[in-house]
């Protein structure tokens, strides 16, 4: 796989603002001319093997964090700028189903979305609250569940917004069609099951989604492109993702001027690109 050159992201860089300033009408000269990425790191740990969702620190440091798709034991490993595992964040008194995207939220909260559903059969979906300690070792972190229900039937989810600012949570359906923005009200209720609201129609197959940190933009990813979103219910501009081997997560970068872009499988790749 060859890498662009710098030259490569200053000449994308024009061709992204110009989409963004034309509210996305220029979607198809965005996608032609952007997408240029580097590599960022390597998930090297073994017991990584399924990445399926990437979320910035909320403190001033360059750690992501990740967990496993379905199948492992509820918790978040946190991986440096040399894809070395930091700390493994054990998630206090949860029992993992499906979980497939994190996020950082305000007041230096991470949230796992426990929403995948492949065979439609989960009546409530949850989604798991903690804060990220401001020290970083191996432990278990008190944690909050919340429940969720759609208004309109079972779906299956795979990406998980937090308004970094507001605290707002959303929750983006995958499907080949009929995908929605479906948000949850506020504040949310940790005794009773929070009703979804559904607020806006997705692209297809969304597998992983990211607030910047200042709440003013959001991605979507469906592995294959980037849909990059100034509005709940906006146009959004698109880029081509990197060719990865099943892209199942993004994140926009602490500055929001850049998104990382994971893959599952052992020694993962993330890579970085400009955020339109």
């Amino acid at each position: 796989m060859l890498l662009p050159n710098r030259r490569a992201l200053r000449r994308a860089t024009p061709i992204l603002l110009a989409a963004t300033a034309a509210g996305g009408l220029l979607m198809t000269t965005a996608s032609a001319g952007a997408g240029s990425y580097t590599l960022d790191r390597r998930l090297g740990d073994s017991r990584i093997i399924e990445s399926s969702g990437l979320a910035r620190s909320t403190y001033a440091r360059s750690t992501l964090f990740t967990h496993n798709d379905s199948g492992d034991s509820a918790r978040v490993f946190a991986v440096d700028p040399s894809g070395r595992t930091q700390a493994v964040l054990t998630l206090g008194g949860v029992r993992a189903r499906d979980n497939e995207d994190i996020a950082a939220g305000p007041n230096h909260t991470l949230w796992v979305g426990d929403i995948g559903d492949n065979r439609r059969i989960r009546d409530e979906i949850k989604v798991y609250r903690f804060t990220e300690p401001s020290t970083l070792s191996s432990q278990t972190v008190p944690t909050t569940t919340y429940r969720l229900a759609y208004p309109d039937g079972r779906h299956n989810a795979e990406g998980l917004l937090v308004n970094p600012v507001s605290g707002r949570l959303y929750v983006v359906t995958k499907a080949s069609a009929g995908a929605g923005i479906y948000r949850a009200p506020s504040p949310l209720s940790a005794r009773t099951v929070n009703r979804l609201s559904r607020v806006a129609s997705a692209p297809t197959l969304i597998k992983a989604a990211s607030f910047s940190p200042d709440g003013s933009r959001f991605v979507l990813s469906s592995g294959s492109s980037l849909y990059a979103y100034r509005s709940i219910g906006g146009t959004p501009v698109r880029v081509p993702a990197p060719p990865l081997r099943q892209g199942e997560s993004v994140s926009v970068s602490r500055g929001g001027g850049t998104m990382y872009v994971g893959s599952e499988g052992s020694d993962s790749p993330v890579y970085k690109m400009l955020m339109p």
